[in-house]
């Protein structure tokens, strides 16, 4: 039934395996001066079997791989997340090429590795005060390792001795308010409500090579899957339930920022900002 057609199995980092049938396409995008600019060849492949876990419809791969749009292109490239979790907010922005916004907001190196974008998490704190973490534990080795930052996941994946110290952070902030420990495989959640239950909960900040900083306050600290529970957006890295010597820093975590990616100068860039602002540029 599969003659003379091209198939693919794409197995991700962490998440789903996806089966797919490969083609090429001409793509037109449209520029900010109404003018168009046309893309040959661009590979792009239409999903026919997939994990259950796979719960989307597609995926738009911004990685830095042969094939990918973003090589295509040979351009920089920058977005601007507001609330994951809000369906009616409209003002999430991908911008291609050379309107991108890469030059504001503070910066740290880049590293392209297998497709992947990395960058050096030196620090992890916690209402100001830095958690007891080797930053060792991120760095690159001959087994692997690193930290990688990722658009198409949602929640943050560290190393299993970072995840602890900010679990066990965490733990001590929520249970001072004598909250209820929600029992869930890797996961740190709780009951309640995250509205009313996090009300005055510390921001958490990751901190990079260069200065750079993301602040993640409650929204995305935590996340609501069920109307009485509420989980930490961050989990031990961990693969086919065994645990794994690099990180992820997922889509969550970057909510409320522009994240710009130099691809030149290797370079990226996090402006915290309400993505409104942008809706005139």
């Amino acid at each position: 039934a599969y003659k003379h057609r091209c198939i693919y199995t794409q197995l991700y980092l962490i998440g789903p395996e996806t089966s797919i049938f490969v083609s090429t396409e001409q793509l037109t995008f449209k520029n900010t001066d109404e003018s168009t600019i046309h893309v040959q060849d661009v590979v792009f492949g239409c999903g026919f079997s997939t994990n259950r876990n796979f719960k989307f419809s597609g995926i738009f791969g911004l990685g830095i791989g042969r094939s990918s749009l973003v090589s295509l292109l040979n351009s920089s490239f920058s977005y601007c997340i507001g609330s994951l979790q809000d369906p009616d907010y409209l003002h999430n922005k991908l911008i291609l090429g050379d309107g991108a916004i890469i030059d504001e907001g503070d910066a740290t190196p880049l590293q392209f590795i297998d497709g992947h974008y990395y960058i050096t998490l030196e620090a992890i704190s916690v209402d100001g005060r830095m958690l007891d973490i080797n930053p060792n534990i991120f760095k690159m080795d001959d087994s692997g390792g690193g930290v990688m930052i990722d658009s198409g996941t949602d929640v943050t994946w560290l190393v299993k001795e970072a995840y602890e110290a900010l679990r066990d952070e965490v733990m001590i902030r929520l249970e001072g308010e004598q909250m209820r420990s929600y029992s869930w495989p890797d996961k740190l959640c709780y009951h309640g409500i995250m509205s009313s239950d996090l009300k005055g909960f510390p921001t958490v900040r990751f901190h990079f090579r260069g200065g750079a900083k993301l602040a993640l306050e409650k929204d995305s600290m935590f996340y609501q899957p069920r109307p009485d529970a509420f989980c930490m957006a961050v989990n031990p890295a961990s693969i086919n339930n065994r645990y794994v010597n690099f990180s992820l820093i997922g889509m969550m975590a970057q909510q409320f920022y522009n994240v710009g990616y130099d691809i030149g100068r290797k370079q990226k860039t996090f402006q915290r900002m309400d993505c409104e602002v942008l809706d005139d540029d």
